[in-house]
Protein backbone atom coordinates (compact mmCIF):
# COMPACT_ATOMS: atom_id res chain seq x y z
CA UNK A 1 0.00 0.00 0.00
CA UNK A 2 1.40 3.61 -0.88
CA UNK A 3 1.43 6.39 1.10
CA UNK A 4 1.38 10.27 0.12
CA UNK A 5 3.17 13.04 2.27
CA UNK A 6 4.38 16.55 1.12
CA UNK A 7 8.38 16.71 1.10
CA UNK A 8 9.09 20.43 0.55
CA UNK A 9 7.43 21.37 -2.32
CA UNK A 10 7.49 17.81 -3.58
CA UNK A 11 4.93 14.98 -3.22
CA UNK A 12 6.16 11.78 -2.23
CA UNK A 13 5.15 7.77 -1.83
CA UNK A 14 6.65 5.93 1.04
CA UNK A 15 8.08 2.72 0.25
CA UNK A 16 11.66 1.01 2.10
CA UNK A 17 13.90 -0.87 1.27
CA UNK A 18 16.55 -2.20 3.35
CA UNK A 19 19.49 -3.19 0.11
CA UNK A 20 21.45 -0.51 -1.85
CA UNK A 21 19.75 -2.34 -5.31
CA UNK A 22 16.24 -2.59 -5.26
CA UNK A 23 14.23 -6.05 -6.97
CA UNK A 24 10.53 -6.61 -7.20
CA UNK A 25 10.31 -9.73 -5.29
CA UNK A 26 9.09 -10.97 -1.86
CA UNK A 27 7.62 -7.50 -0.24
CA UNK A 28 7.20 -7.42 3.82
CA UNK A 29 5.30 -5.38 5.75
CA UNK A 30 7.01 -2.85 8.41
CA UNK A 31 5.64 0.44 9.95
CA UNK A 32 5.17 3.83 9.39
CA UNK A 33 6.18 4.80 12.72
CA UNK A 34 9.80 3.57 12.33
CA UNK A 35 10.19 6.96 10.18
CA UNK A 36 11.37 9.61 12.12
CA UNK A 37 8.73 12.79 11.67
CA UNK A 38 11.99 15.12 10.73
CA UNK A 39 14.53 14.92 9.45
CA UNK A 40 17.85 17.45 8.11
CA UNK A 41 14.97 19.98 9.24
CA UNK A 42 12.69 19.83 7.15
CA UNK A 43 8.82 17.74 8.21
CA UNK A 44 6.59 16.26 6.26
CA UNK A 45 3.26 14.61 6.70
CA UNK A 46 2.26 10.77 6.75
CA UNK A 47 -0.84 8.78 6.01
CA UNK A 48 -0.94 6.99 9.19
CA UNK A 49 -3.26 3.94 7.62
CA UNK A 50 -0.26 3.37 5.10
CA UNK A 51 2.70 0.63 5.38
CA UNK A 52 5.99 0.44 4.09
CA UNK A 53 7.56 -2.14 1.62
CA UNK A 54 10.95 -4.00 2.29
CA UNK A 55 11.36 -5.70 -0.51
CA UNK A 56 14.51 -8.76 -0.75
CA UNK A 57 16.99 -8.69 -2.94
CA UNK A 58 17.77 -11.99 -5.54
CA UNK A 59 20.95 -11.80 -5.74
CA UNK A 60 20.79 -13.93 -8.95
CA UNK A 61 19.35 -11.00 -10.82
CA UNK A 62 21.37 -9.61 -13.84
CA UNK A 63 20.83 -6.06 -14.52
CA UNK A 64 18.97 -3.37 -12.64
CA UNK A 65 15.95 -1.43 -12.43
CA UNK A 66 17.81 1.27 -10.99
CA UNK A 67 19.69 4.17 -13.53
CA UNK A 68 23.07 4.30 -11.27
CA UNK A 69 24.97 1.47 -8.61
CA UNK A 70 24.45 3.01 -5.28
CA UNK A 71 23.32 5.98 -5.07
CA UNK A 72 23.36 10.11 -6.54
CA UNK A 73 23.70 13.56 -5.35
CA UNK A 74 21.04 15.40 -7.93
CA UNK A 75 18.70 18.39 -7.97
CA UNK A 76 14.86 18.38 -9.25
CA UNK A 77 13.36 21.75 -11.11
CA UNK A 78 9.63 21.56 -10.31
CA UNK A 79 7.41 22.89 -13.03
CA UNK A 80 6.84 26.70 -11.22
CA UNK A 81 10.75 26.79 -11.66
CA UNK A 82 11.26 26.23 -8.02
CA UNK A 83 14.46 24.61 -8.11
CA UNK A 84 15.20 21.76 -4.71
CA UNK A 85 18.63 20.84 -4.31
CA UNK A 86 18.33 17.59 -2.58
CA UNK A 87 20.87 17.27 0.47
CA UNK A 88 19.65 13.40 0.08
CA UNK A 89 21.28 10.42 -1.85
CA UNK A 90 18.70 9.82 -5.09
CA UNK A 91 18.43 6.54 -7.33
CA UNK A 92 16.40 6.52 -10.93
CA UNK A 93 13.56 3.56 -11.21
CA UNK A 94 13.63 2.76 -14.93
CA UNK A 95 10.58 0.53 -15.18
CA UNK A 96 8.45 2.90 -12.91
CA UNK A 97 10.07 6.06 -14.38
CA UNK A 98 10.21 7.39 -10.82
CA UNK A 99 12.80 9.06 -8.45
CA UNK A 100 13.97 7.15 -5.04
CA UNK A 101 15.26 9.29 -2.16
CA UNK A 102 17.13 7.62 0.76
CA UNK A 103 15.78 8.53 4.01
CA UNK A 104 18.25 6.33 5.58
CA UNK A 105 19.92 3.29 5.31
CA UNK A 106 16.39 1.31 5.89
CA UNK A 107 13.72 3.92 4.60
CA UNK A 108 13.06 5.35 1.31
CA UNK A 109 10.84 7.81 -0.73
CA UNK A 110 9.27 8.07 -4.17
CA UNK A 111 8.78 10.73 -5.80
CA UNK A 112 5.51 11.92 -7.47
CA UNK A 113 6.77 13.15 -11.00
CA UNK A 114 3.71 14.52 -11.81
CA UNK A 115 5.48 18.31 -10.15
CA UNK A 116 8.39 17.93 -11.62
CA UNK A 117 9.87 19.37 -15.14
CA UNK A 118 13.67 18.22 -14.75
CA UNK A 119 16.18 16.76 -12.55
CA UNK A 120 19.84 15.88 -12.70
CA UNK A 121 21.75 12.83 -10.95
CA UNK A 122 25.51 12.66 -10.52
CA UNK A 123 26.97 9.26 -9.52
CA UNK A 124 29.44 8.23 -7.57
CA UNK A 125 32.37 8.70 -10.66
CA UNK A 126 31.10 11.94 -11.60
CA UNK A 127 28.96 11.27 -14.08
CA UNK A 128 25.87 13.42 -14.80
CA UNK A 129 22.44 12.47 -15.93
CA UNK A 130 19.83 14.80 -17.15
CA UNK A 131 16.20 14.28 -17.38
CA UNK A 132 13.52 16.18 -18.96
CA UNK A 133 10.06 15.55 -18.85
CA UNK A 134 8.46 14.75 -22.31
CA UNK A 135 5.90 17.50 -23.26
CA UNK A 136 2.24 16.65 -22.59
CA UNK A 137 3.38 13.48 -20.55
CA UNK A 138 2.65 13.75 -16.49
CA UNK A 139 5.67 11.74 -16.21
CA UNK A 140 7.74 10.04 -18.32
CA UNK A 141 10.93 11.96 -18.71
CA UNK A 142 14.27 11.76 -21.43
CA UNK A 143 18.05 11.60 -20.59
CA UNK A 144 19.80 14.28 -22.26
CA UNK A 145 22.75 12.75 -24.81
CA UNK A 146 23.73 15.75 -26.36
CA UNK A 147 22.26 19.07 -25.86
CA UNK A 148 23.29 21.94 -28.23
CA UNK A 149 21.92 25.54 -29.56
CA UNK A 150 20.47 23.95 -33.14
CA UNK A 151 20.00 20.69 -32.36
CA UNK A 152 20.18 18.40 -29.29
CA UNK A 153 19.55 14.08 -28.54
CA UNK A 154 17.79 12.89 -25.97
CA UNK A 155 16.89 9.27 -25.13
CA UNK A 156 14.14 7.28 -23.44
CA UNK A 157 15.16 4.14 -21.32
CA UNK A 158 12.78 1.62 -21.14
CA UNK A 159 13.61 -1.26 -18.51
CA UNK A 160 11.82 -4.90 -18.35
CA UNK A 161 12.04 -7.67 -15.58
CA UNK A 162 12.54 -11.25 -17.76
CA UNK A 163 12.05 -14.45 -15.22
CA UNK A 164 14.37 -17.21 -15.76
CA UNK A 165 12.90 -19.24 -18.45
CA UNK A 166 15.78 -21.73 -19.23
CA UNK A 167 15.01 -25.03 -21.16
CA UNK A 168 17.51 -28.59 -21.13
CA UNK A 169 15.83 -30.27 -24.29
CA UNK A 170 18.60 -32.67 -24.69
CA UNK A 171 20.31 -32.18 -28.23
CA UNK A 172 19.29 -28.38 -27.40
CA UNK A 173 19.50 -25.88 -24.24
CA UNK A 174 17.36 -22.57 -24.85
CA UNK A 175 16.71 -19.31 -22.54
CA UNK A 176 18.42 -17.90 -19.50
CA UNK A 177 18.95 -19.28 -15.81
CA UNK A 178 18.63 -16.03 -14.13
CA UNK A 179 16.11 -13.41 -13.85
CA UNK A 180 16.96 -10.38 -15.81
CA UNK A 181 16.38 -6.89 -16.15
CA UNK A 182 16.86 -5.31 -19.86
CA UNK A 183 16.77 -2.14 -21.13
CA UNK A 184 15.46 -0.74 -24.46
CA UNK A 185 16.36 2.75 -26.08
CA UNK A 186 14.65 4.63 -27.79
CA UNK A 187 16.30 7.94 -29.20
CA UNK A 188 15.32 11.56 -29.66
CA UNK A 189 16.56 14.22 -31.79
CA UNK A 190 14.78 17.87 -30.90
CA UNK A 191 15.14 21.30 -32.44
CA UNK A 192 12.86 24.58 -32.11
CA UNK A 193 11.11 24.16 -35.46
CA UNK A 194 10.21 20.40 -35.13
CA UNK A 195 10.29 19.55 -31.46
CA UNK A 196 10.70 16.11 -30.39
CA UNK A 197 11.03 13.83 -33.50
CA UNK A 198 11.59 10.25 -31.87
CA UNK A 199 13.56 7.71 -33.73
CA UNK A 200 13.19 3.84 -32.95
CA UNK A 201 15.75 2.25 -35.75
CA UNK A 202 18.36 3.55 -38.12
CA UNK A 203 17.20 1.57 -40.88
CA UNK A 204 16.43 3.12 -44.75
CA UNK A 205 12.81 4.28 -43.37
CA UNK A 206 14.02 6.15 -40.35
CA UNK A 207 17.16 7.46 -42.53
CA UNK A 208 15.12 8.71 -44.80
CA UNK A 209 12.82 10.69 -42.31
CA UNK A 210 15.64 11.91 -40.73
CA UNK A 211 16.66 13.57 -44.15
CA UNK A 212 13.67 15.25 -44.59
CA UNK A 213 13.21 16.34 -41.22
CA UNK A 214 16.69 17.29 -41.00
CA UNK A 215 18.58 18.36 -44.93
CA UNK A 216 21.65 18.55 -43.38
CA UNK A 217 21.52 14.91 -42.20
CA UNK A 218 21.90 13.76 -45.80
CA UNK A 219 25.51 14.52 -46.16
CA UNK A 220 26.60 13.17 -43.11
CA UNK A 221 24.59 9.48 -43.22
CA UNK A 222 25.69 9.17 -47.42
CA UNK A 223 29.19 9.59 -45.62
CA UNK A 224 29.21 7.23 -42.55
CA UNK A 225 27.81 3.94 -42.61
CA UNK A 226 25.65 3.43 -39.42
CA UNK A 227 27.33 1.50 -36.78
CA UNK A 228 26.21 -1.03 -33.68
CA UNK A 229 26.46 2.18 -31.58
CA UNK A 230 23.54 3.58 -32.56
CA UNK A 231 23.94 6.20 -29.48
CA UNK A 232 27.46 6.94 -30.67
CA UNK A 233 25.85 7.50 -34.16
CA UNK A 234 23.15 9.87 -33.82
CA UNK A 235 25.41 11.67 -31.00
CA UNK A 236 27.91 12.22 -34.27
CA UNK A 237 25.14 13.42 -36.24
CA UNK A 238 23.68 15.70 -34.28
CA UNK A 239 27.45 17.32 -33.07
CA UNK A 240 27.43 17.48 -37.19
CA UNK A 241 23.80 19.62 -37.58
CA UNK A 242 25.09 21.95 -34.76
CA UNK A 243 28.10 21.99 -36.74
CA UNK A 244 26.79 22.89 -40.48
CA UNK A 245 23.02 23.89 -39.88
Amino acid sequence: MKSYFLFGFLFFTVVSNAQKRFEPEKPVATRLSEIPPTFDGLTYNLNNKGSLLLNAQNQEVQGSRYLVNGWAKGKVVLENGTVNQSAYKLNYDKINDDLILKVDDTHFVEVDMSSIESFNLIDSSEKSYSFLRIPGSKSSFLVEVYKDSICSLYKKITTKFYRADYENKGLYEKGYKYDRYVDETTFFMKNDKEGFVEIVNLNKKELRKLTEIFPKAKEYISENKVTPDKEKYLTNLTIYLNKHS
